[in-house]
């Protein structure tokens, strides 16, 4: 429920104080005209009461080891790289995000930050050493998220909503 409460500052000019308070949330927000506060009060009232409408159901959060798994899965058994290349990449996604986070959980903003930090490992050309030393190539960094991509379709196909 919202609640405007007129208020008159120490230089004389008069506020409204919005607060709406809600089963799980508050909010409180302060407008110079009434019409502003009630358009205000009435829109979130209106978004916090709709806010259960965007929620991912429990069926619906999946991690990243999981749809990995159901992709391996449908690779077949004499491909080992391609599997040893999906494990690798699944460790590197669970060390920057963790192993227990959801996808639904995962924003835009989440995944370029992994881009770049992608982008700043140090891989490998044979042997681990000095010598094969070097930072991802593009082509690496595009090879790495078309495998997660291609993981995300596999599962979209297999009918969960990601």
């Amino acid at each position: 429920m919202a609640s405007i409460s007129e208020r008159e500052n120490k230089d004389g000019t008069i506020t409204y104080r919005v607060s709406i308070r809600k089963k799980g949330s508050s909010l409180e927000k302060s407008f110079y005209t009434k019409e502003d506060a009630e358009l205000y009060s009435y829109y979130k009232e209106r978004l916090i009461d709709n806010m259960s409408n965007f929620e991912v159901p429990i069926k619906d959060m999946v991690r990243m080891e999981e749809i990995i798994e159901m992709k391996k899965k449908s690779i077949l058994d004499s491909d080992r790289r391609t599997k040893n290349s999906y494990d690798v990449n699944l460790s590197r996604f669970n060390e920057f995000f963790g192993k227990d986070k959801f996808l639904c959980n995962i924003s835009y903003d989440d995944w370029v930050k992994f881009a770049k930090h992608l982008s700043d490992l140090t891989v490998y050309r044979g042997a681990k050493t000095e010598i094969g030393a070097r930072k991802m190539s593009i082509n690496t960094l595009r090879k790495v998220l078309a495998e997660f991509s291609s993981a995300f379709s596999h599962a979209i196909s297999l009918g969960i909503n990601i």
